[in-house]
């Protein structure tokens, strides 16, 4: 029920107060929620930790249960791959030229692709997906922002993570497109019982579509 747990998490540099202390929340699976907090609360801080990018230097401890299995964060575990997230920058992972199809299929190539390689196969489409009436076979650059951030959200979900990350995906998007994602976002997040953290400093839009918990980051 709870892809994610965490629990104690205190997270400070050396001789510096701690950015976070004893910071507990459990994410509950089929919800969008919100990471809350100003800025210099720690929440790109609490995102990467998330994702195993822990800042060298760090002094770090707690529990974080990612589908039922402990990690402890004193210990140095390796958490790559577990949760992922999306930026505002979102068109960095997509190739311009290729359709929204072929690039769906490209986010399940390695690191280092063999040049002789086909794309593989890429997992079956959601059925909602119809409902945003996008050209799968028209190439990336002919799509529109939110169409984009769309088809990078599938990327991401083709590996299947844990939880989704979502860090300001409607920062670089006009009004309508960025209500096409959320409105997206909602759909997949129903239709495929997938877990989302958003950060987002559009109330209008937070407040309308995350029906999960408020995380919220308090400054000192």
């Amino acid at each position: 029920m709870y892809p994610l747990i965490v629990e104690d998490l205190a997270f400070s540099f050396d001789g510096h107060a701690p950015l976070f202390q004893q910071l507990t929340f459990k994410l509950e699976r089929g919800r969008i929620h919100r990471l809350k907090g100003k800025n210099g609360s720690g929440k790109s801080t609490l995102f990467g930790i998330l994702q195993g990018d822990i800042p060298i230097g760090a002094i770090l401890s707690g529990t974080l249960k990612i589908n039922g299995k402990d990690h402890h964060l004193s210990e140095g575990t390796d958490l790559k791959g577990s949760i992922a997230c999306v930026t505002q920058r979102f068109d960095s992972m997509l190739s311009d030229q290729l359709s929204f199809e072929d690039n769906l299929r490209s986010a399940l190539l390695p690191a280092f692709p063999l040049p002789w390689k086909p794309l593989p196969k890429a997992q079956p489409l959601p059925p909602f997906l119809n409902r945003f009436e996008i050209d799968l076979k028209k190439p990336v650059y002919l799509l529109s922002g939110g169409q984009r951030q769309i088809l990078s959200l599938l990327m991401i979900l083709q590996r299947q993570p844990a939880l989704l990350l979502l860090d300001e995906p409607t920062a670089a998007l006009d009004a309508v497109n960025a209500r096409l994602v959320f409105e997206f976002l909602r759909e997949m997040v129903l239709q495929l019982n997938v877990t989302a953290l958003v950060i987002s400093h559009d109330e209008e839009l937070a407040c309308s579509y995350c029906d999960g918990i408020i995380v919220n980051l308090l400054t000192k």
